[in-house]
């Protein structure tokens, strides 16, 4: 598997995953113990902060009315997602605390472990840890998620890190398995992508500033972007 990408040929905002859908539901839910794959240093259980304490809505930091509001289009195998995430996002956070910056993390999957991934964080944020789900798998990407050889071993791994944040387990596969649950976060994922269409935005990570996508040279010019934003208020 190794996280490979999708086909290009994606003409519409559709995101095609019920192949996918059915490995979550074979892999994440009947994987009851994670059996160490090399798949990263996880979080002690109870230690990772809730999205309530990080002052999170699901995939949203900050107010809804702060001046700025900044995107991030990404992927969880995505490399440069990872690295975006461990240097830019934590700056990007604090401005939100501070109250001067809305950041919402929206999906543009391209690789097929990503599907399963999504899942998992979605289901995290309905026991309010959305986002200790979504920094754990890309804290660990290169020895996780893109390390995983099957899609078994991948709800493996994902099981296992659910379980080391402390997460309900029963209730984290009860979400996993209702048709319900998993077809509102594929609806919400294809209006997301939709929405990156919409902008012209073809790679992962891209980053919008107040509706505005933004070509990159070096992550300082993202911040560089966002202060000019909060400037002109």
């Amino acid at each position: 598997m190794n996280a490979k990408k999708r086909g290009k040929g994606r003409s519409s905002a559709i995101w095609v995953v019920s192949a996918v859908a059915v490995i979550v539901v074979a892999g994440l839910i009947g994987a009851s113990v994670w059996s160490a794959r090399g798949g990263g240093q996880g979080t002690a259980g109870g230690a990772a902060l809730s999205d309530a304490e990080l002052g999170a809505v699901r995939n949203a930091i900050g107010p809804a009315d702060a001046p700025v509001t900044v995107i991030e289009y990404m992927d969880y195998a995505c490399p440069a997602c990872a690295t975006a995430h461990s240097v830019v996002v934590p700056e990007l956070a604090e401005m939100a605390a501070a109250g001067d910056v809305r950041f919402e993390v929206h999906f543009l999957p391209i690789f097929d472990v990503t599907g399963p991934a999504i899942f998992a964080v979605e289901c995290a944020g309905e026991q309010g840890f959305w986002w200790a789900m979504h920094s754990l798998i890309l804290e660990n990407q290169t020895n996780g998620i893109r390390a995983q050889k099957t899609f078994e071993d991948l709800g493996a791994l994902l099981t296992g890190y659910a379980a080391d944040l402390g997460l309900d387990m029963d209730a984290f596969r009860q979400c996993l398995a209702s048709e319900d649950k998993l077809q509102g976060y594929i609806d919400r994922v294809n209006e997301q992508i939709a929405a990156s269409e919409a902008l012209g935005i073809r790679g992962t990570p891209t980053f919008v500033v107040n509706g505005e996508p933004l070509a990159l040279d070096s992550w300082n010019d993202l911040l560089k972007a966002v202060r000019e934003e909060l400037n002109r208020e």
